[in-house]
């Protein structure tokens, strides 16, 4: 078989995949342009074989997939292509390039060799044989996964031991379990139940956003995708669980009734609303109000609460806002009080009697807060303590 140089193979490349010449035409072209014979047995013979080696008309896009179809729902895939050394490390590339869709179905193996061959417009270009083994994803609904956090859970009965005339709000704000751990607050939530030991008629416990440090299980990263330090969620989870139980049987045995209220982090606003889900399959005695909702309010006897985590609007506009969507709660409070997190640090305003209660976090600082500075937050965790129309107590534990 006749030995071209990369002009040569560059046109004739030319010459069968971009013009519609026939093959003797096709001989007589290349002979004028490189001013020596050549015959349509030769050039036809040398196609034939390139063609053969599947690196021919790689540049068309056409490239030849081998699929097997396994019994336990995995599939394997063979294909030869171009493609750039990133793209080979690339798994949402490599599935479309294989005709696989990226949101069904992941990557179980994947192996790649790579070659040399000429490529009609860039000269020596890289060429892969790619094979992957991949399964389809497993995709739960928003029903499949509360019936997944219902299945195991066995509802709890307690009884109540006392109660009291007073009020408690006990905030959560920005508690970003993964970076704290149970052991960080285990001191303070001995403190808090000596307090519940007093007995309430009402307790609230607000989850005010960020109860997670992440928005994921296997990746650490906020609700748009923004990486964090890599925390174990499973741990965080366990952790969340255990405070949780502590807390709501204390609750429960020392006050008439214990409402949990909420308002959505930027970190983990999608696994708050699941947690809460599962406390009130676990709690059938607590009233739980999760929802998706930005600003939230509730009446507290003559005490309006307004509830938002704090990424969102301006804090003097925050006043005119809820008033805005909130009316009636607005209306009937002769006491209105703005809680919110997300700032990771403890400040009181006044906006013409209506206070504002920025609440910092017990969370232990990580590693952004640390090279950036910013940890001199008190790590105070503050609870409330309401009469009928005003606050009486803060604890500082």
């Amino acid at each position: 078989m006749a030995k071209y140089n990369n002009e040569e193979i560059n046109y004739l490349t030319y010459l069968v995949n971009e013009t519609s010449t026939t093959w003797p035409q096709r001989a007589q072209l290349m002979s004028d342009k490189f001013n020596k014979e050549y015959n349509v047995n030769s050039i036809k013979s040398y196609v034939n074989h390139r063609k053969r080696s599947d690196a021919w008309d790689y540049q068309k896009g056409k490239p030849a997939i081998k699929t097997e179809v396994k019994g336990n729902g995995e599939q394997t895939s063979e294909i030869k292509l171009r493609m750039t050394a990133e793209q080979a490390k690339d798994p949402d590339y490599v599935l479309q390039a294989h005709g696989y869709d990226s949101q069904n179905w992941e990557i179980v193996k994947l192996t790649s060799n790579v070659w040399e061959q000429n490529s009609s417009s860039d000269g020596l270009v890289q060429l892969y044989q790619s094979k992957i083994v991949v399964k389809p994803k497993v995709v739960y609904n928003t029903a499949d996964i509360i019936e997944a956090l219902k299945k195991d859970v066995h509802p709890k009965e307690l009884k109540r031991k006392i109660h009291g005339s007073r009020n408690l709000i006990i905030p959560l704000a920005d508690w970003h379990f993964g970076i704290t751990k149970f052991e960080d607050i285990e001191l303070k939530l001995s403190d808090l139940i000596n307090i519940l030991h007093k007995g309430y008629k009402t307790i609230v416990i607000e989850q005010l956003g960020d109860l997670f440090h992440s928005s994921q299980i296997k990746k650490s990263q906020t609700m748009r995708g923004t990486e964090l330090d890599s925390v174990n969620m499973e741990k965080a989870i366990d952790d969340a669980k255990v405070f949780f139980d502590i807390l709501i049987v204390s609750c429960i045995e020392h006050a008439n009734e214990i409402i949990v209220q909420h308002a959505e982090g930027n970190h983990s606003g999608n696994l708050e609303y699941m947690f809460l889900i599962y406390l009130e399959a676990k709690y059938p005695q607590i009233k739980v109000n999760y929802h998706n909702q930005y600003r939230y309010a509730y009446l507290l006897d003559n005490v309006g609460i307004f509830l938002t985590h704090g990424q969102y609007a301006k804090k003097k506009e925050l006043p005119l806002l809820f008033a805005t969507e909130f009316p009636d709660i607005w209306s009937k409070a002769t006491t209105r009080e703005l809680q919110t997190g997300h700032f990771h640090t403890q400040q009181t305003l006044d906006y013409d009697g209506v206070i504002h209660r920025q609440l910092g976090t017990v969370k232990p600082n990580d590693n952004y807060e640390i090279e950036n500075g910013y940890t001199m937050g008190k790590k105070v965790w503050q609870i409330f303590e309401y009469d009928t129309d005003r606050l009486r107590v803060t604890y500082d534990l």
